[in-house]
């Protein structure tokens, strides 16, 4: 009881890495990147079943991992996998995953507002990604945000 408690409450994933937001125009976010691995100790996780919720104060929007509008790249052992996913979407020891959310039904992310990006796994704990978008924003640049 106490390890399934322990297996539910804990996420198995984390970030790895920055989050990189590009600008649309000067009003707006288009995309939302970041990299996924497995939290140290955790399982395998199959990302086929993950969902995204990008959410601002005002609206929110749900992906799965299958969408289009969802980007994959996946890398083991440091090295990006040409096929993209390999053989499967099981994200194991020593692979990570960069996840690329663009979509025009995207809340709409503007200077300086709050927005919150919840990884939710089939399995443990929702991971959540909280970000302050650039104060400024200029059509097509990238922005670590924080």
């Amino acid at each position: 009881t106490v390890h399934t408690g322990v297996a539910q409450a804990t996420s198995n994933l984390e970030l790895s890495g920055p989050v990189v937001v590009k600008a649309t125009d000067t009003s707006s976010l288009g995309s939302i990147s970041f990299f996924l691995q497995l939290a140290a100790g955790g399982a395998s996780v199959d990302m086929e079943k993950v969902t995204f919720t990008v959410s601002t104060a005002d609206n929110l929007e749900t992906y799965k991992y299958k969408d289009s509008t969802v980007t994959k790249e996946w890398y083991a052992d440091g090295t990006k996998q040409k096929d993209g996913t390999g053989t499967n979407a099981m994200l194991d020891k020593f692979e990570m995953v960069k996840i690329t959310i663009s979509d025009a039904t995207m809340p709409n992310i503007a200077p300086n507002a709050r927005f919150t990006v919840e990884v939710k796994p089939d399995k443990g704990a929702a991971l959540p990604i909280n970000r302050i978008a650039p104060a400024d924003f200029q059509p097509d640049y990238n922005y670590e945000v924080y």
